[in-house]
């Protein structure tokens, strides 16, 4: 038997580069399998790709990290009840 342990990781808020710790699991797989582990679907993130390995009991855990994007939002301001210029931003939340 093999043992993986997945972390998964969501990005943060309030710094885009760092990523927060929300749910970890392990699963194990019998030697000789094809094994594809898993993403999450969470609310207002984007889920990676999931990896896939071919089993090898090697005796240690492999750890797989699986980092979600917040959802980008294009907003679009409109000054004076649009009679005024416009501004687009792109947000995250």
């Amino acid at each position: 038997m093999k043992t993986y342990q997945v972390r998964h990781y969501q990005q943060s808020i309030g710094n885009s580069e760092q990523y927060d710790l929300a749910e970890t699991e392990t699963v194990t797989a019998k030697t000789g399998e094809h094994l594809t582990l898993a993403v999450k679907a969470y609310e207002g993130f984007t889920a990676p790709k999931p990896v896939s390995y071919d089993v090898v009991d090697d005796g240690e855990v492999t750890y797989v990290d699986y980092k979600y994007t917040r959802d980008r939002h294009q907003v679009t301001i409109h000054y004076n009840n649009g009679n005024d210029s416009e501004t687009k931003r792109t947000c995250i939340w």
